[in-house]
């Protein structure tokens, strides 16, 4: 599902017949496996020639070069998405990497949903470093620096809107 990135959760909602709350989790325990996965998806079918569905693993797995890269990405204002979406990805794994380091400390007998992809967590990590504390201008200085015109954002509108 294209979903599958959403965080672990649960949704509480109350029960009228038994007069408690329900308790339902939500979101994906393996949050960190589906994205290096949907990672390696995204750069394999870029390498084949699938540029649509590369497009779409790379949005979806924060991977800004393959996203920088795709032939579908090749506008100012759909790279600067990409990148403000990655970004925005980075630091939510940051803080649901924090979460999991403090739950695997826990002493218990069982390990708690999603604390098992403890290697998939850091090689995501590290796949999106560069992203670590990016902010808007080193965004726009990163189009800036594209090898294709398109991204550079060197038009009037693209001019106004960096200022």
């Amino acid at each position: 599902a294209w979903s599958g990135g959403q965080a672990m959760g649960y949704d509480k909602q109350p029960n009228d017949q038994t007069q408690t709350i329900d308790v339902t989790p939500t979101g994906n325990p393996n949050r960190f496996l589906w994205k290096r996965q949907v990672w390696k998806n995204g750069r394999r079918l870029s390498a084949t020639g699938h540029s649509v569905e590369a497009a779409i693993h790379a949005v979806l797995a924060n991977d800004i070069q393959t996203c920088l890269a795709n032939p579908h990405l090749r506008t100012w204002s759909q790279a600067l998405g990409s990148t403000f979406i990655s970004v925005w990805g980075r630091l939510e794994d940051e803080i649901l990497h924090m979460h999991n380091i403090q739950r695997r400390n826990k002493t218990t007998n069982l390990p708690y949903p999603g604390t098992q992809h403890a290697t998939q967590e850091s090689e995501q990590l590290m796949a999106t470093a560069q992203l670590a504390g990016m902010t808007e201008l080193q965004a726009l200085q990163l189009l800036a620096s594209s090898p294709f015109v398109e991204i550079r954002g060197q038009g009037p509108y693209e001019r106004a809107m960096s200022a």
